[in-house]
């Protein structure tokens, strides 16, 4: 269900934003049961053995934006939690109604009407307008953020103690990453689901 929150736009949020760069976005943002996590806790940052190149880039700009807000980053063997990231493809299926092509001009069918003078009318046929639904898939792409908590500070095991997303729409420029990356940052810890506008 979470990812359908965050993923899952509106068809009519979908087409507008295909068309230009809203300064708005949706979030999902989850904090698990018996976790407050705050920028001030000690956070180390996933490693990730083979990452994509738009995960690197994600990395990069993360880094940026923690330092930049103030967050507590230190080693893995000192956090209280891990935060991994992704930046995550998603799709959906709308169905989209359209108007079939109409065919060439032919003859106008004809119904043959008695009056009451014997004469015969002769009458078009009403044309009936048909709507068919046609399937159309739009893809999306999104920033996701897990934080898991350390099993040496917290009794259990690896457990999810927050999780975030944003819509980054069809494409997701250099320019407009950081601005996703920090509107997302500026709910850790939160929970909320929703659209939002995006840091400046």
């Amino acid at each position: 269900m979470k990812n359908y929150y965050c993923f899952l736009l509106p068809l009519a949020l979908v087409i507008l934003s295909a068309g230009c760069a809203s300064n708005r976005a949706a979030i999902g943002a989850w904090r698990s049961v018996g976790f407050s996590p705050t920028p001030a806790d000690k956070i180390a940052l996933a490693v990730m053995p083979h990452p994509s190149k738009q995960d690197e880039e994600l990395g990069r700009v993360l880094i940026a934006e923690l330092e930049s807000k103030g967050f507590n980053i230190v080693p893995q063997a000192e956090a209280d939690y891990t935060l991994a990231y992704a930046v995550e493809d998603d799709w959906t299926v709308s169905d989209v109604s359209v108007q079939p092509v109409q065919p060439p001009a032919t003859p106008p069918t004809v119904v043959v009407v008695p009056s009451r003078f014997g004469a015969a009318i002769i009458q078009p046929l009403p044309e009936i307008e048909r709507t068919i639904l046609q399937p159309v898939v739009f893809y999306t792409k999104g920033i996701r953020l897990y934080l898991y908590s350390n099993p040496k500070n917290h009794p259990g095991d690896l457990q999810t103690a927050w999780e975030g997303c944003i819509d980054a729409g069809q494409r997701m420029s250099a320019r407009r990453e950081p601005i996703l990356v920090k509107t997302l940052l500026n709910y850790f810890g939160q929970d909320h689901i929703g659209r939002v506008s995006l840091a400046e």
